[in-house]
């Protein structure tokens, strides 16, 4: 396999990015950067959209949808 230096060169990034990469710091790049990893290394990408798990995302999605409703009904 490639050293974490030698992976940092295929992608783009210093060696501290590619640690933090492959230790699930996944929230660090933007998921246009991240099938453009993909691309690099030759590995499909793959984006699945799901509901937010904290409550507090939940939160927020549900006080969208109520000013949705809200917005639709005057």
């Amino acid at each position: 396999g490639l050293s974490q230096r030698e992976l940092g060169t295929v992608l783009g990034i210093h060696q501290p990015d590619v640690s933090n990469l492959l230790n699930g710091g996944l929230s660090r790049f933007s998921v246009g950067k991240l099938i453009k990893f993909a691309g690099k290394l030759n590995l499909g990408a793959e984006v699945k959209l799901t509901r937010p798990r904290s409550a507090k995302l939940a939160k927020v999605a549900a006080s969208r949808q109520a000013t949705r409703r809200t917005q639709a009904a005057a």
